[in-house]
Protein backbone atom coordinates (compact mmCIF):
# COMPACT_ATOMS: atom_id res chain seq x y z
CA UNK A 1 0.00 0.00 0.00
CA UNK A 2 1.30 3.76 -1.23
CA UNK A 3 2.18 5.76 2.00
CA UNK A 4 -1.24 8.95 2.21
CA UNK A 5 1.91 11.09 2.38
CA UNK A 6 3.30 10.39 -0.33
CA UNK A 7 2.00 12.65 -3.82
CA UNK A 8 1.41 9.47 -5.96
CA UNK A 9 -0.31 7.98 -3.07
CA UNK A 10 -2.94 10.70 -3.06
CA UNK A 11 -3.42 10.49 -6.83
CA UNK A 12 -3.88 6.53 -6.25
CA UNK A 13 -6.52 7.55 -3.78
CA UNK A 14 -8.38 9.27 -5.80
CA UNK A 15 -8.70 6.58 -8.75
CA UNK A 16 -9.52 3.83 -6.02
CA UNK A 17 -12.85 2.98 -6.10
CA UNK A 18 -14.29 3.35 -2.47
CA UNK A 19 -15.62 0.00 -2.32
CA UNK A 20 -12.46 -1.92 -2.72
CA UNK A 21 -10.54 1.04 -1.03
CA UNK A 22 -8.99 -0.01 2.71
CA UNK A 23 -8.58 2.83 5.08
CA UNK A 24 -5.22 3.65 6.06
CA UNK A 25 -6.45 3.47 9.92
CA UNK A 26 -6.00 -0.48 9.55
CA UNK A 27 -2.65 -0.38 9.41
CA UNK A 28 -1.70 3.84 10.13
CA UNK A 29 -3.87 4.17 13.16
CA UNK A 30 -1.82 7.34 14.08
CA UNK A 31 -2.46 9.00 10.10
CA UNK A 32 -5.89 9.03 10.48
CA UNK A 33 -6.56 12.18 10.12
CA UNK A 34 -4.01 13.30 7.50
CA UNK A 35 -5.63 10.69 5.23
CA UNK A 36 -9.18 12.32 6.12
CA UNK A 37 -7.01 15.40 5.23
CA UNK A 38 -6.84 14.22 1.61
CA UNK A 39 -9.69 13.19 0.64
Amino acid sequence: MVSPLSTSGKKQYRLTPTKKFIPPQLKYPQEVKLWKSFL
